[in-house]
């Protein structure tokens, strides 16, 4: 992209001043929560506590707990309480500080307790790059512009030096108050973009963001350069627009970030500012984007952004949204809701999945048939909806899932870009509001799955400690990659007849569909998706997948040696994969052994078979492709 750079010189002038809970949990590790991770105990003695939930059992390193604190517990298994820090008064000099080690799961998690003293403490001064060489929980000072404001009540801002750029979460006043809770609130702060601000807080790495927490505001140095407005929004059709501009810096460039914002002239405006107009290019998609235009000198700069709406959205598939650019407006063609989490939902066009994140605000059940207005973005590498305005229900319609990819084996390894529907075996950890699963065969500190929110009717918290085997849609990797997290639709236990560990056998599963009923052929009642293990006896007439021709489907008959005439009858089943069969593939023949994947029915009351459409080989001959 090329950038245009305009230089001139600026007039002298004044400089301008004057200018939702945070739902972040503050820790550098997810097997050990603590929150807040930065304690602090009064000059004359007292006692902190931060509240803190485990994965696994922990125990702190007691060798880095001073004499002058005493902690209370030293460990503790899986779960969530309180640990508490006591301290007598502090006789020193100085404010005094305790950075301490918890060890769990083979993993570090470090955090802070300081004691007042009677002269504050006052940290070195360190650049940004030093910060990010450090450790979680140690404390550094830092020099840094303002580069951008992302919450007025919590002071949560975007900062740069030289040497890099740190997101202060949180921003505290000398009384340690946020602005929320301060006399004046973020106005008495006196920050803004472009200003330089000294602030000194422990260190964090959030995923991959480098952090200072709850940061104690040092000193503001106002920018030299002052900006009506301080930003701009504008609608998808192309148009122009004027920035007033008041600066005491010498010489300044101008740097719009993105070729369809660009100035176009430069004025004398009232008094001492002078007047930048710019012009920008139509919008022609549905996304939200945004351009900054910098103002920048020797020594000081400041940024305006500039926020143009896309064209409004026309009713698109899943499979058209998932290929859309972040922030785009996007309207659902008509969808079926597959799958249910405890704040949200899954929509699939019979291709393609997406999860629509809305908090739990639209009561839509499995079945229902909706149209969505939402924004696409991408959470956890996965396309997603979100910031939901709109959820219109047309109708109901019957589900059905694809077959399920197995990524016990391959979990190490397993990624996806959609919300491809996946399955995995193991044993189920409940603590708290986390619903881990150490996968057989896999180390749980290198990989687990996660249950995403549960709904009730899983009663998921019953299965805790047991072999399971879990199937629903992928959510994406989190904690650095170790969670792989699904949108469950079905948990069974890992043995449970029908799963595949123990697949029915022919004879167990016409027993299993013996009671079900059948009162036409659009009207019946079937099994959920389950696994019958058996030899083909028998293949009906023009049954194998070479005679169905375009079909690609078969139909045969199962015992459980592969003689008589069949035990089981499995109907116009698909491929392994579940696709079609197609030339060139392996055909069936009497003999192979099978597993079959699908829903059971008992055709006219009295005929055991699969759901026509509704299952595939799962393998062939121990074959699965």
């Amino acid at each position: 992209m090329k950038i245009k750079t305009y230089i001139l010189s600026i007039l002298a002038g004044a400089a301008l001043a004057a200018g939702c809970a945070q739902e972040q949990v503050i820790s550098s590790i997810p097997e050990f929560k603590v929150d807040p991770s930065y304690i602090g105990i009064p000059l004359a003695g007292g006692i902190s506590s931060s509240a803190y939930t485990a994965t696994a059992s922990w125990s702190f390193d007691t060798a880095s707990i001073p004499e002058w604190l005493t902690v209370n517990p030293l460990s503790g298994g899986a779960g969530s309480d309180h640990i508490v820090f006591a301290a007598d008064p502090n006789s020193g000099s100085s404010e005094r500080s305790a950075n301490l080690i918890v060890n769990v799961g083979g993993k570090q998690q470090r955090f802070t307790v300081v004691q007042e003293g009677p002269g504050a403490f006052d940290a070195p001064l360190s650049t940004i790059a030093q910060v990010a060489a450090g450790s979680d929980g140690e404390v550094f000072r830092i020099r840094a512009t303002v580069t951008g404001i992302r919450n007025t009540n919590y002071g949560n801002v975007d900062v740069a030096d030289e040497t890099g750029s740190i997101y202060i979460y949180g921003l505290l006043n000398a009384l340690g108050q946020y602005p929320k809770d301060a006399s004046g609130g973020w106005s008495s702060f006196g920050v803004e973009a472009g200003d330089v601000i000294t602030v000194q807080g422990p260190r964090t790495l959030y995923g991959s963001t480098l952090e200072l927490v709850d940061a104690t505001l040092i000193s503001v140095e106002k920018s030299l350069i002052a900006i009506e407005p301080g930003e701009v929004n504008v609608d998808s059709d192309a148009g122009t627009f004027t920035l007033s501009v008041v600066s005491k810096a010498n010489g300044m460039a101008v740097l719009p970030s993105e070729s369809w914002v660009r100035m176009t002239d430069i004025a004398a405006g009232e008094g001492d500012a002078v007047v930048y107009s710019f012009a920008y290019d139509a919008n022609t998609t549905t996304a939200i984007r945004k351009a900054d235009i910098q103002f920048k000198a020797a020594n000081s700069s400041k940024t305006v952004t500039v926020s143009q709406e896309g064209l409004p959205p026309t009713g698109q598939s899943v499979t058209e949204i998932v290929a859309l650019p972040d922030d785009s407006g996007v309207e659902t063609l008509e969808s079926t809701v597959v799958a249910k989490t405890g704040k949200g939902f899954v929509l699939s066009d019979g291709t393609t999945a997406i999860y629509a994140y809305d908090s739990g605000a639209n009561p839509v059940e499995v079945g229902d048939v909706v149209k969505v207005l939402a924004t696409k973005t991408t959470y956890n590498g996965v396309p997603e909806l979100a910031t939901i305005t709109s959820v219109e229900k047309t109708g109901t319609a019957s589900v059905s899932y694809p077959a399920a990819k197995d990524v016990t084996s391959s979990a190490l390894d397993y990624a996806a870009s959609v919300a491809e529907y996946i399955t995995f075996t193991g044993t189920l950890k409940v603590s708290g509001n986390y619903y881990n699963v150490e996968l057989d065969g896999v180390d749980p500190a290198t990989k687990q799955g996660s249950l995403v929110y549960p709904v009730e009717a899983l009663d998921a918290k019953s299965f805790d400690g047991q072999a399971i085997t879990v199937t629903g849609y992928f959510n994406g990797l989190s904690g650095g990659g170790k969670y792989i997290n699904v949108i469950v639709t079905k948990i069974a236990g890992a043995n449970a007849k029908g799963t595949l560990n123990n697949p029915y056998t022919p004879a167990e599963a016409a027993a299993a569909v013996a009671g079900l009923s059948w009162t036409s052929n659009s009207e019946y009642e079937s099994t959920d998706e389950v696994y019958v293990k058996g030899k083909i006896c028998k293949i009906a007439s023009k049954g194998t997948y070479t005679e169905g021709g375009t079909y690609g489907n078969a139909s045969f008959y199962l015992s459980a040696d592969g003689t008589g005439d069949g035990e089981f009858y499995v109907f116009r089943a698909l491929y392994l994969g579940n696709v079609k069969f197609e030339a060139g593939k392996t055909d069936i023949a009497v003999g192979d052994e099978v597993i079959v994947c699908g829903r059971l029915m008992n055709y006219q009351g009295n005929t055991p078979e699969t759901v026509s459409g509704k299952a595939y080989l799962y393998s062939l001959n121990g074959k699965t492709e």
